[in-house]
């Protein structure tokens, strides 16, 4: 089952694809030019799912999509650490996400991804158990998006 989708620009550094929707098995990526505008691109994306017993470094996942509630269980979770996974927003385009359980200051690479058109998200910042988010549209100004976090540990 697919539990968590990556995609970025390939050989791009001015485009920008994003994830327009997934559904099953089903993902659908639309990529955009510098200007925002539709645009044919090659991308990379990851498609990430959970198998028992697998040896996976992936230690967290989550699909934050409801981007102005103020706290609230993503879909989507995964936390190797056994505890809550909680998202919650701070200001316009400011989020973070808590792994209730994890230790992200051991090595963690965290990657984050905006679920829809026109708005970009990134890791500001972790420490401890919380990874803090911002989004932005196209010109830098924060913006609320919803987004999917996969944190990666070794």
């Amino acid at each position: 089952d697919i539990e968590n989708v990556i995609v970025t620009a390939y050989n791009n550094i001015e485009g920008n694809c994003v994830i327009s929707n997934w559904l099953g098995e089903d993902v659908n990526v639309r990529c955009y030019d510098a200007d925002d505008e539709p645009a044919d691109m090659a991308y990379l994306i990851a498609i990430i799912g959970r198998l028992p017993g697998s040896t996976t470094s992936v230690v967290g996942q989550a699909l934050a999509a409801d981007e102005t509630d103020s706290s609230y269980e993503p879909l989507n979770v995964y936390n190797a650490g056994g505890g809550d996974v909680t998202a919650s927003r701070t200001d316009v385009g400011t989020y973070s996400v808590a792994f209730d359980g994890l230790n992200l200051n051991a090595g963690a690479n965290i990657h984050v991804d905006s679920y829809g058109l026109g708005r970009r998200c990134g890791v500001a910042a972790w420490a401890g158990n919380t990874v803090n988010v911002t989004c932005t549209n196209t010109s830098g100004t924060l913006q609320d998006s919803p987004y999917s976090i996969v944190v990666f540990q070794d």
